[in-house]
């Protein structure tokens, strides 16, 4: 098994024309105006484009009660997130969780960046920044996720999983990339870290139970940051943790990019 230290390696992500800033904040070089023309806050499943990007971006914000003190902290990251969306050219979804996702989920930002402006049809240096202007105005929209109501004590990180690849299974041809901002704990029916050492029948268990619900991660890329930060987990259960969602990522074919205090540098894929 890898050291807990591989990890928990710590980088900042400088993407386009960006600077690291404090707590992971991506600080723009560039004087972008207010955007609108693709951003959708009012959310609802039933306004998902298909479109015809190649990609998916999925962001989740952690919102139960042991990341209070800690979730102003994901900003930062979540920006840059939504930056790679923008430079790949692809739509970005956005929602919180905290004890019941399936109950709670609307996806109240969205942007599609698949689509060239026509004042910029023609010229791809300029409307690839005006597509990361766009992506920058999302932070607001962002900052505001951590002020939903969690609808319960849990931390449901396996069904926010589940509850992404139900999701992403309705966008035909299009790969997945979820990031989930959080500090990793896991509180659920099937499982409670905090109480429950984790045996191999348990991961074996948990493996065949939510395994077949991730069908719809096929070849996802998954990313898990925040962890370390306001630490309410011991080495061992932080192990424990990404040793399970390897395993059920695995299972779909699907990786386990980052599991870490920050993203990784240069974005997605690279």
């Amino acid at each position: 098994m890898r050291s807990l230290a591989a990890f928990l390696a710590i980088s900042c992500s400088c993407l386009l024309l960006a600077a690291c800033g404090g707590e992971g904040e991506a600080t723009a070089t560039r004087d972008c105006s207010d955007r609108a023309d693709r951003v959708n806050t009012a959310g609802g499943l039933g306004s998902v484009s298909t479109g015809s990007a190649d990609s998916t971006y999925v962001a989740w914000t952690d919102i139960s009660p042991s990341t209070q003190g800690t979730r102003a902290s994901y900003l930062g990251d979540e920006v840059t997130f939504v930056r790679w969306a923008a430079k790949a050219r692809a739509q970005f979804y956005a929602d919180a969780f905290g004890g019941v996702p399936s109950m709670t989920t609307d996806f109240p930002v969205q942007a599609d960046f698949s689509v060239t402006k026509p004042a910029f049809d023609g010229n791809e240096d300029l409307a690839d920044a005006d597509r990361d202007c766009d992506a920058q105005s999302l932070k607001g929209p962002l900052e505001a996720l951590a002020q939903k109501d969690p609808q319960g004590d849990g931390s449901s990180l396996l069904q926010t999983l589940a509850v992404t690849a139900r999701f992403t299974e309705q966008l035909t041809d299009s790969v997945p990339y979820v990031a989930l901002f959080t500090d990793g704990q896991v509180v659920e029916p099937s499982w409670d870290v905090r109480t429950q050492p984790l045996t191999q029948e348990l991961r074996q268990s948990l493996v065949a139970e939510w395994a077949p619900q991730l069908a719809g991660l096929e070849g996802a890329h998954v990313f898990v940051v925040g962890i370390g930060r306001g630490v309410h987990m011991s080495p061992q259960q932080l192990t424990d943790v990404h040793a399970v969602l390897s395993d059920m990522l695995g299972e779909v074919h699907a990786t386990l990019d980052v599991f870490g205090v920050r993203l990784a540098q240069g974005g997605a894929g690279s």
